[in-house]
C-alpha cells in the first residue's frame, strides 16, 4: 500500500495566508452583526404587531353591547322596583342631587 503525504505545503513568503484569514474573520463578523440587528427588528416589529392586536385593536361585539346597555342604563329614568317604590336616575342628576344636598 502506499503511503499518502500528510504534511501541509509551505507558507508563501507573501503572507497573503494571514490576510485572508482576517478578511474572512472580518465578514463573517459583520453577517453575524447583520444578522442579530435584523432578528432584533424583526422582533420588535412583531411584538408591535401582537401588541396592536391584542390590546389597540377594537374589543368585541359582545362587548361592546354590554357597555351600551350599561351606558343606557347610567343615563336613563327607570323603575328598579315598583313595590318597594325605588327608582333609578341618570347618574348626572344624581350628582346634582348629591352637590346640592351637601350645601345645604
Amino acid at each position: 500500500m502506499e503511503e499518502k503525504d500528510l504534511t501541509l505545503p509551505p507558507a508563501s513568503p507573501s503572507g497573503k495566508e494571514g490576510f485572508d484569514l482576517v478578511a474572512v474573520g472580518v465578514v463573517f463578523a459583520v453577517l453575524v452583526f447583520i444578522i442579530v440587528v435584523a432578528l432584533q427588528a424583526f422582533y420588535y416589529y412583531t411584538e408591535r404587531e401582537e401588541a396592536q392586536a391584542k390590546i389597540i385593536a377594537p374589543a368585541n361585539e359582545q362587548l361592546l353591547n354590554l357597555q351600551n346597555r350599561q351606558e343606557a342604563l347610567l343615563h336613563s329614568y327607570r323603575v328598579v322596583d315598583a313595590q318597594k317604590k325605588i327608582i333609578a336616575i341618570p347618574i348626572e342628576r344624581a350628582m346634582d342631587l348629591l352637590v346640592e344636598e351637601n350645601k345645604k
